[in-house]
């Protein structure tokens, strides 16, 4: 009997353990060649004629090692580029006080900016931009990172994110 209970726990653990990769089939399904502009333009949504990148993603991990009390953000960036040409691109991440919490339309003041200290030359491995709790607006902001060729480049070109919320501290 004991046995038996060994093996229904031991399925019942490979059963919960499986993934429902219908997510990574989607995103496979948007970066395969045989899309279309118009098709990958409703499936991403970010797309412009003066836009560097495809699609643009901002991605933010929270580095806790100095304590709870100053935390580092770290803003990263991940970007589509399918047919755009090595060049000099800055990297930045603009983060936008915002007067309610629970509001992202209530923008006040203009935003904080901060650029990674040197130019990047492909959508590969962006670094990290390291933001310390003093660098913050306020309490309540959003954010979006922006990519667009470094000044004196042609044709210049800007990419950006969507507004996300920022992470409670």
């Amino acid at each position: 009997m004991n046995k038996f209970y060994l093996l229904l726990a031991t399925m019942l653990f490979f059963v919960s353990c499986s993934t429902d990769d219908t997510i990574l089939t989607e995103e496979q399904n948007i970066l395969t060649a045989n899309d279309t502009e118009a098709s990958y333009q409703m499936r991403l949504g970010k797309n412009s004629d003066d836009s560097c990148f495809n699609f643009v993603s901002g991605t933010l991990s929270i580095d806790m090692s100095g304590g709870l009390n100053n935390q580092v953000l770290n803003f990263g960036l991940k970007a589509i580029d399918l047919n755009k040409p090595n060049k000099p691109y800055v990297v930045e991440v603009h983060l936008q006080p915002i007067d309610d919490c629970e509001d992202l339309n209530s923008d006040i003041g203009s935003p904080t900016i901060i650029a990674l200290p040197n130019v990047i030359t492909s959508a590969t491995n962006i670094p990290a931009i390291e933001v310390n709790p003093s660098q913050l607006p306020s309490v309540c902001f959003k954010w979006k990172v922006v990519i667009h060729t470094a000044k004196g480049y042609y044709p210049s070109c800007s990419s950006s994110s969507d507004w996300y919320d920022a992470p409670v501290l």
